[in-house]
């Protein structure tokens, strides 16, 4: 801090080098911080383009999936979780099959399991189980309030800033579901945890 003023400010590369010249100990890891959240959203982004290849395609193949694909968006998300100290009760069956096509499946699922994260507590919980065509993911997060419920699909919309986000995942996810006759519902309560149940 210089002269009661924050040094963080945008400026040229040669001037946060210089800055780094004053033994400024925390630069470096503010700018790796700074260039990793950076890279995160240019990743989210490139995502959300590659869904708009996936929904504009004509030739959509429907595959037998659940169990492996499931394991496999859960696998690239465990450190979010450990992060967080949350715990998973994973309760499907090896043998449980949805017909549903990989890209759009990957994109519901890993979506609503982000959300489950995202919004969850230090130490919290997230269920999944699938049941009569049914697959729900419950956590033990903030909760939604019940008047903001009828708008958590809408694009941008965000029902908290406690959380970073663009606010537009529900409103894929609600899309896809619309496109292929998926039936979305959720529960939720303050303090208590969410629940979105999808039906196929």
């Amino acid at each position: 801090m210089i002269m009661g003023l924050p040094i963080i400010v945008v400026a040229p590369p040669y001037t946060l080098e210089y800055l780094k010249t004053f033994g400024i100990k925390t630069f470096d890891k503010w700018w790796d911080e700074s260039y990793d959240r950076e890279e995160n959203h240019y990743q989210r982004i490139k995502k959300i383009f590659n869904l708009i290849d996936y929904i504009n395609s004509k030739s959509i193949e429907e595959l037998k999936i659940m169990y492996n694909e499931m394991k496999e968006i859960i696998e690239e998300l465990k450190n979010d979780m450990a992060q967080k100290n949350i715990s998973l009760d994973f309760k499907i069956l090896k043998s449980s099959i949805i017909k549903a096509n990989k890209q759009y499946f990957y994109i519901v699922f890993s979506n609503l399991l982000r959300n489950a994260i995202k919004y969850n507590k230090i130490g919290g919980t997230i269920d999944i189980s699938f049941e009569k065509n049914s697959l729900k993911i419950s956590d033990s997060g903030m909760g939604i309030a019940k008047e903001k419920l009828k708008d958590i699909y809408n694009r941008y919309y965000r029902a908290t800033n406690e959380q970073g986000g663009f606010g537009i995942g529900l409103n894929i996810v609600n899309h896809l579901c619309s496109m292929y006759k998926i039936k979305i519902m959720v529960e939720s309560q303050i303090d208590e945890g969410t629940t979105f149940t999808l039906t196929f």
